[in-house]
């Protein structure tokens, strides 16, 4: 009910702001609008965290924030669109591509958000593992290994929290296009198999304030990894393709017409079977 309520205060004040902006900016100046609107929806919205931080953060109190920030919007995106031919000038850079750059800044803004929740949804899985694990160290060298069935952001996480990399060879991927990672510990064994349940029927940006706001244990199913423990990290020889001349890790090595060559080199002869 919250985030609806949340929703609306960050709608209706810039409605109503909407309407009166232009007599604002002639009043006060493009300039002063802007910087304005712009220090006041800081200081307001910037009093959220301090908010959480200090375990004041009553729903109520962050829905008036978030008024009041709202309504300061609208007449601030305005005066910065009214200064674009200013920002050209001094620039001197045509206003053609100064316009670009700020509608590209406001179309990574709208993104960035709906994006972020792929990386909430590992670092809830990562929180979950370590508590499992019953620790909260990252991987040193390969002790823990994770197989991740995604390719998606949520694996930045992991290799940037959990330090389980490509290159380190203990984050392996096994592609199935679904949220689930498993984790082994090498030291004793143990292991277990992270799986998102499904969301809510949610909207970008509602579906990642539930991430946020969510209990991790809520989020993932807990189940029995796969067995066995994937293999250490081997170190193959280097040998030369016969071709390219390139040099590449013998594992990936084909034989043709009695040669040594690469997998970009080589070519298979199937008779289409």
């Amino acid at each position: 009910m919250w985030t609806g309520v949340v929703g609306f205060c960050a709608l209706l004040p810039n409605i109503f702001s909407s309407l009166f902006g232009a007599p604002i900016i002639d009043r006060l100046g493009r300039s002063k609008t802007m910087l304005s609107c712009e220090v006041i929806q800081l200081l307001l919205l910037g009093a959220i965290p301090v908010l959480i931080l200090t375990g004041k953060d009553l729903p109520w109190l962050i829905g008036l924030l978030i008024f009041l920030s709202s309504f300061f919007d609208a007449p601030g995106q305005l005066a910065r669109t009214a200064l674009s031919p200013t920002f050209s000038r001094y620039a001197e850079v045509p206003l053609a591509k100064t316009s670009g750059i700020i509608e590209a800044f406001d179309g990574i803004m709208a993104v960035a958000g709906p994006l972020l929740a792929g990386a909430v949804i590992a670092c809830c899985g990562l929180l979950y593992a370590w508590e499992l694990f019953g620790n909260d160290r990252t991987s040193e060298d390969e002790e823990i290994v994770c197989i991740a069935e995604t390719d998606a952001c949520g694996v930045d996480a992991i290799q940037a929290l959990l330090s389980c990399t490509v290159g380190k060879g203990n984050l392996i991927f096994n592609l199935q296009g679904k949220n689930a990672f498993s984790f082994y510990r090498r030291s004793d064994g143990k292991s277990f198999r992270l799986v998102l349940r499904p969301t809510p029927d949610k909207t970008k940006e509602e579906r990642l304030a539930w991430l946020m706001d969510g209990d991790f244990h809520e989020l993932f199913d807990v189940k029995e990894a796969p067995a066995p423990i994937p293999e250490e990290a081997r170190i193959f020889k280097t040998v030369t393709c016969s071709v390219c001349r390139e040099r590449f890790a013998e594992s990936f090595a084909h034989l043709q017409n009695g040669e040594i060559v690469c997998s970009a080199c080589y070519r298979p002869y199937t008779r289409g079977l």
